[in-house]
């Protein structure tokens, strides 16, 4: 058979629909189509039927079934016709002798009785018995038509089993039946139907149609907008029919499935072949079957069980819960999820990132700098004017209530660390309380007066897609210096668009914690800190913003 083996897969499954009555309208279309347009499809399409109509005869003729056919095979028969073909005399042809034309007579001929043996037997039997599995084989395993139906849109330190197989975004997957194994990190597929899945390791899947996948084990979050309604996900004990929602699915290699759904609902079908049950499972509900029994029972929902969706770009992974965009991590140079380097900060004098500090007294030009190496830091600048106004933003947003200082500044803006002083020999921890800030554990957005920086939340917006800005979140706390009564002052304003939002004049108690929770809207394009010397010097103005994070929830 040289037939293009896409085209005889199609056609083939196409006809073995049609003979077993389980074709569709469209499909009978496809094939009534492809036989007039084609001349390989019509050759296939002879060939297939003359195969199927051989083996309807062999059918009719075959009156028992494939079990007792194996078990009427008689091995020592076999063995002895073996042995005895090893020992048997050659048999020789007679050869020909010349006879005398004869004239003819009529001969009654003798009735023969033909003998079948038992050899003989046995061999067509397991002729039969071989073209019986093939039909079983052919009727029980699924033939999969080889379209690309799903495309991979993102992953995250992903590794597959297979080491020819591509972790590239763009990448298509077919609906082949072929069992994809994915030993570590996160993929996440977006079917041509829009439905999106997120895979995380170690799975096995299998995606078998354009709306059909199959989880042997692993978990697996489905997110189904409504012209994608039906998409289904299957196991090994249950399928999982969508009904315009988002659920998630845990399956193990015994049978368990777990089924959590955040959103709408879902007909769970549990089971398997007479001992089917259904039922609707509905937002907030979660369900268990059992692999062993098929039984379903109630679980309670885990909200965050479940990576929902995953972006590359910043290594991010979202189970649910709302996100805190650290701003103490982006000024160590981080994307506000944890990839900043502490200590590291932003310059004041021209708003450059730096690592190594020039800890003196230098004094500031009232110039806004742009801050290049960060997409989420839109300025800096050394607050100080004798109107009142300041610019804090590259859009023009003006501070109206910027204190007229001494224009001094000492030490850069950073994510936390150590302050040393002008001999570089001595230093101090990050304490408040006589607990240590500026760790991972415990992050801090260190100002000394007088500075003032500038986010931009649209940046931050832009690299976290399908999550609103809400709000932000902090405490302002003066650092301790165990052996100095504070007597110093300082300001600390928050301002949103230019406008203050919160402010706290002359603050110096050690060991108060000023709570800070400003709600941001949509409209709201840029987060301003600002710290001051509060009317004095800007000697031990040690400030810190603990915990400084703006929160983003999914956009519903």
């Amino acid at each position: 058979m040289n037939h293009n083996e896409s085209l005889f897969a199609e056609v083939s499954y196409l006809i073995l629909l049609s003979v077993e009555g389980k074709i569709n309208k469209e499909q009978l279309e496809q094939l009534d189509t492809l036989l007039q347009t084609s001349s390989g499809a019509r050759a296939i399409y002879f060939e297939v039927m003359n195969v199927h109509l051989g083996l309807e005869s062999l059918d009719a003729v075959l009156e028992h079934d494939e079990n007792d056919i194996l078990s009427s095979f008689d091995t020592a028969a076999l063995e002895a016709l073996a042995e005895y073909e090893k020992v048997a005399p050659t048999l020789e042809s007679p050869v020909s002798e010349e006879v005398e034309d004869l004239p003819l007579r009529k001969v009654k001929r003798q009735e023969i009785v033909y003998k079948i043996n038992k050899s003989s037997i046995i061999s067509i039997l397991a002729t039969a018995a071989a073209i019986l599995c093939i039909i079983a084989f052919a009727r029980l395993v699924p033939v999969y038509k080889s379209d690309e139906v799903a495309t991979l849109v993102d992953s995250v330190a992903a590794k597959w089993a297979a080491a020819e197989m591509p972790i590239n975004k763009g990448v298509r997957f077919f609906a082949d039946g072929r069992p994809l194994i994915l030993r570590e990190g996160l993929v996440k597929l977006e079917f041509d139907t829009h439905a999106q899945v997120v895979i995380e390791s170690p799975a096995e899947f299998r995606i078998l149609t354009d709306d059909q996948i199959e989880l042997r084990y692993g978990r697996l979050y489905a997110t189904v907008p409504q012209e994608a309604i039906g998409f289904s996900v299957n196991t090994q004990t249950a399928k999982i029919i969508d009904l315009g929602t988002e659920f998630g699915v845990q399956a193990d290699i015994y049978g368990d499935t777990f089924l959590h759904v955040v959103r709408g609902r879902t007909t769970l079908i549990a089971g398997t072949g007479s001992n089917k049950i259904s039922m609707e499972v509905i937002k907030g509900s979660a369900r268990k079957v059992s692999g062993a029994t098929s039984t379903v029972s109630n679980i309670p929902l885990n909200h965050h069980l479940f990576a929902r969706t995953i972006n590359s770009a910043n290594r991010f992974v979202w189970r649910g819960e709302v996100v805190r965009f650290n701003l103490a991590d982006v000024v160590g140079g981080g994307n506000g999820l944890g990839t900043g380097q502490i200590g590291k900060g932003i310059s004041l004098t021209d708003g450059s990132c730096v690592s190594d500090f020039n800890w003196a007294d230098r004094q500031g030009n009232r110039d806004y700098w742009p801050v290049d190496a960060s997409p989420f830091v839109d300025g800096v600048i050394v607050p100080d004017s004798d109107d009142g106004i300041l610019q804090v933003s590259s859009k023009g947003h003006m501070f109206r209530e910027c204190p007229d200082t001494n224009g001094l500044y000492f030490d850069e803006i950073r994510n936390g660390g150590l302050i040393r002083m002008t001999d570089s020999k001595s230093s101090f921890p990050m304490l408040f309380n006589q607990v240590e800030y500026g760790t991972v554990q415990r992050p801090l957005l260190f100002m000394h007066s007088n500075a003032c920086i500038t986010f931009d939340l649209d940046a931050i917006r832009s690299v976290m897609p399908g999550f609103d800005v809400t709000a932000f979140r902090s405490r302002c706390v003066l650092i301790e210096k165990s052996d100095r009564v504070r007597t110093e002052k300082s300001d600390v304003f928050v301002l949103v668009n230019g406008e203050t939002k919160f402010k706290q004049v002359g603050f110096d108690q050690n060991g108060v914690a000023l709570d800070i929770d400003i709600p941001l809207t949509a409209s709201d394009h840029f987060l301003t800190l600002v710290a001051t010397d509060g009317g004095d010097s800007i000697a031990i103005d040690w400030i810190g913003f603990t915990e400084p994070y703006v929160l983003l929830q999914e956009d519903r």
